[in-house]
């Protein structure tokens, strides 16, 4: 089943050679009734410095672990993903793709919480820690995790070449995406 991709502002460039931001892009990816992922057509971008960021998920389940990540595939594909998708279970990704002017180097990763742990780390190339941004891309989890605190989770650039994410539950395997 295709995903349905609903933009609602298309490539809106900023004023001036020296604006930080080339583009902004925002959509919406539809995972149906247990697709595991799906996929938006977006304006071509460049992917060297262009980031595809979370604005939210709307889900008809309470179960917090009925989640999505999204990624910026290529330079004109978003992906959702649902790690552990439900057939009884329609998932909305909310996502917005920012172009930006002057970047030198984007990594994307995910950090992977095991299950009775409170945290996981990702490594990263070296980074100059006061000159770099995480982006949050979402999170998916496993089913099993009983109360909200196993899904409240902070994520930060813990030293140059890691990442961090953690949460205040123990229950459930929990996957964190960045850029």
């Amino acid at each position: 089943m295709a995903g349905l991709a609903t933009k609602v502002h298309t490539h809106i460039p900023l004023r001036g050679a020296s604006a930080p931001v080339s583009t902004v892009q925002y959509g919406s990816i539809t995972l149906a009734l247990g697709d595991p992922s799906e996929t938006a057509t977006i304006t071509s971008v460049d992917t060297t410095r262009s980031v595809v960021m979370m604005l939210g998920v709307r889900t008809n389940s309470a179960n917090l672990s009925r989640q999505a990540y999204v990624t910026l595939t290529n330079a004109t594909t978003v992906t959702a993903t649902a790690v552990n998708p439900d057939v009884s279970v329609t998932i909305v990704a909310h996502f917005v793709v920012i172009e930006f002017n002057g970047v030198t180097a984007l990594q994307s990763g995910t950090v992977t919480i095991a299950n009775a742990a409170a945290g996981g780390t990702a490594a990263i190339t070296s980074v100059t820690v006061a000159k770099s941004v995480l982006v949050d891309r979402g999170y998916t989890a496993m089913p099993g995790a009983p109360s909200p605190t196993d899904y409240l989770e902070g994520l930060g650039i813990t030293n140059a070449t890691t990442v961090t994410a953690t949460r205040t539950g123990t229950t459930g395997e929990f996957i964190k995406a960045f850029t």
